[in-house]
């Protein structure tokens, strides 16, 4: 008798909209634009206040995500990808401006197509 093997799963990714903290050593609870879902992972993008991280500019924003939040807002270039119990239950009454959003969608675009050409 032939063992049948099983298709490997996927890789697809489930947009998602929505802000958690990302709880690991490196993050340390800060705020995470979840933009994808794969498998058991998320995928986002982080949250800041400072203009540069590690060297790197951060992408700033209109309007802060946080409604009570009055300081400069930014989101950094950079796609993260943690184990879904890495992060914090979802926060609600955060989001991005309508021209925001383009904007990070389209960073996200760019930062998912730049991963792929890399593997």
């Amino acid at each position: 008798m032939k063992k049948i093997k099983k298709a490997p799963k996927s890789k697809k990714t489930t947009d998602l909209d929505e802000f958690h903290k990302l709880n690991t050593k490196e993050a340390k609870g800060h705020l995470h634009y979840v933009c994808g879902k794969t498998g058991n992972n998320f995928e986002s993008v982080g949250v800041t206040h400072a203009k540069k991280t590690k060297g790197t500019k951060n992408v700033p924003l209109q309007k802060n995500p946080d409604p009570n939040d009055k300081r400069k807002a930014y989101i950094r270039p950079a796609l993260t990808e943690e184990k879904r119990k890495q992060y914090g239950k979802q926060l609600n009454g955060l989001g991005l401006s309508a021209e925001d959003k383009k904007k990070v969608w389209d960073l996200i675009e760019k930062l998912r197509k730049e991963k792929k050409t890399k593997k």
